[in-house]
């Protein structure tokens, strides 16, 4: 799995862009050969990037201003990041090792599930995010000097809120500037919580983040990483060591167990709990059920449930076991259908009955344009579409004509 943090600086102005672009240089080198080194030693061997373009995954920095603190993945460019002024400073999302690790989760993930990318449920984009969080978590307990650090803070609870629970301190600040619902007091979000799982088509929307959990991937990710976090801690109470050794121990342990529920997992729009159950089927794989007791006291906690719903031995990890299905473009002020991606055996195609899994796919959609994350460009024919949502969200989907069809389909752009 080849990393190329050499970026592409675009938007390059002001007296010290030459200054801030060789530390976002340096920077990225440090923070993706780190985070890539980590993940090599637990995906499966061989493993490749998922890109359109080349093998090597690349970090490019876009320094215009107005793109706000963010960042994102996809399968083009890799990982694209931005930056905005905010207070009078200007905050970069390429100056975090928390964004950049999080955002080189998505790459890992998309690499060992492609699946998952257009798989448009709900439950699947938040355990994408999470899955982004716990990468972070994991690549900044690869530094023995943060370990130090978290075991002194923490008091070896591990389970408590430290510098690599809280993901995104300082674009946590900026985004509390201008927006301060939509992250927590201390950072963007804390794996240390202590919210529980519910079905997600239950909960509103949005909510303050620090407050309680949404529909929102961002919010309701928080549930899986809180329980990740509970496990590691469980990991490093489980072994003999309890100093910084033995929390890198726990850390590649966890996430070998982690890696190897995601990419058995099947896809279900209840994938919390099928990642959970898979997790529990690896570690009796592979350490004999050592941490059974930790794995189900983190989902238990959370109140994840851990029993399988689907029956074991997926397909194989990337075989892409979906089918179309139609939604109403006149919906979202569209002249005509357009056609997403849905698990194939949950939608009938005799009794053309809407499924669960294709009734979440049209929730999915829905919230989506809400939330402004769509792009509709020339698709739309009556000049605005329902649900637009706030001005200048990044569209991590977008509408367009298929070149061979020339039918209009739903796709993922990018892992914001």
């Amino acid at each position: 799995m080849d990393v190329d943090p050499p970026a592409d600086l675009e938007g390059k102005t002001g007296p010290d862009s030459k200054g801030k672009s060789r530390f976002l240089y340096e920077n990225a080198a440090d923070i993706m050969c780190r985070a890539s080194r980590y993940w090599a030693s637990i995906v499966p061997s061989g493993t490749s990037w998922h890109l359109d373009t080349n093998k090597v995954l690349k970090v490019h920095f876009d320094l215009q201003e107005g793109q706000g603190v963010n960042a994102h993945y996809d399968r083009k460019k890799g990982l694209v990041c931005y930056g905005q002024t905010v207070c009078g400073i200007r905050v970069y999302a390429g100056e975090s090792p928390s964004l950049i690790s999080h955002e080189l989760g998505h790459a890992v993930l998309d690499a060992v599930r492609p699946d998952l990318f257009d798989a448009h449920m709900r439950e699947i984009d938040a355990f994408h995010e999470a899955f982004g969080d716990i990468s972070a978590l994991l690549t900044g307990l690869q530094i023995d000097s943060l370990r130090n650090a978290v075991l002194a803070e923490t008091d070896g609870q591990i389970h408590q809120s430290s510098q690599v629970s809280r993901f995104g301190e300082q674009a946590g600040w900026a985004y509390r500037q201008m927006l301060p619902y939509c992250v927590e007091m201390d950072c963007m979000r804390n794996l240390a919580n202590c919210f529980t799982y519910q079905p997600i088509s239950t909960l509103p929307l949005e909510t303050p983040m620090a407050a309680s959990i949404s529909r929102n991937p961002h919010s309701f990710c928080r549930v899986f990483s809180g329980a990740f976090l509970r496990f590691l801690a469980g990991v490093y109470n489980e072994n003999k060591r309890m100093d910084s050794e033995g929390l890198k121990k726990a850390s590649e342990v966890a996430g070998e167990i982690l890696m190897a529920g995601a990419r058995t997992a099947n896809i279900t729009q209840a994938f919390f709990p099928e990642v959970a159950a898979h997790m529990i089927d690896a570690d009796k794989a592979i350490y004999g059920g050592k941490y059974e007791e930790s794995l189900k006291d983190a989902f238990e906690r959370h109140e994840i449930p851990y029993t399988r719903e689907t029956k074991p031995g997926p397909a194989p990890p990337g075989k892409r076991n979906l089918i179309a299905m139609w939604i109403l473009g006149a919906k979202y002020g569209l002249a005509e259908d357009f056609a997403v991606l849905i698990p194939a055996e949950s939608h009938s195609r005799r009794k053309m009955k809407r499924s669960a899994a294709a009734k979440e796919a049209e929730s999915f959609v829905e919230d989506l344009f809400l939330r402004g994350k769509v792009e509709v460009g020339e698709m739309d024919q009556r000049g605005k579409a329902r649900g637009m949502g706030p001005q200048g969200a990044h569209k991590t989907h977008q509408i367009i004509r298929d070149q061979k069809t020339g039918l209009l389909r739903f796709t993922r752009r990018y892992f914001d």
